[in-house]
């Protein structure tokens, strides 16, 4: 079976795509994930922070990175007049106060992880 084309050809196609073609599917595919980042990143933070915010033991090391998440998008929520994303300051202040609060059964959030109460429930 003959091929319409050379070798040369062929492999002159594949150097032309991957001069022409690749960066731009490169750039689509950065431009979509900065998409999700930026919009989807304001429901995320404050279904993070009311995971955190349940949590027992508390601990202030994991709330560090989504209390300034909050700050970085809520300043971009006022400049940029976003209304959707007001509640991402407020999340972040809650998330802070709660971090820092010992939990109700006594246990503050300075406990190592392997001093965590046993379940006693059973199903």
């Amino acid at each position: 079976m003959q091929l319409p084309f050379t070798k040369e050809q062929f492999f002159d196609l594949l150097a032309a795509y991957n001069v022409e073609v690749w960066p731009d599917l490169l750039a689509l595919w950065i431009a979509s994930v900065l998409a999700c980042v930026l919009l989807l990143s304001s429901p995320t933070m404050i279904f993070t922070a009311g995971l955190l915010m349940l949590a027992t033991p508390r601990s202030w090391r994991l709330s560090i990175l989504p209390v300034i998440w909050s700050l970085i998008r809520g300043s971009a929520a006022f400049l940029l007049g976003v209304h959707a994303d007001y509640a991402l300051p407020l999340a972040g202040v809650a998330l802070a106060i709660f971090s820092t609060q010992r939990s109700s059964d006594g246990r503050g959030s300075r406990n190592a992880p392997g001093q965590l109460r046993p379940v006693t429930q059973t199903y």
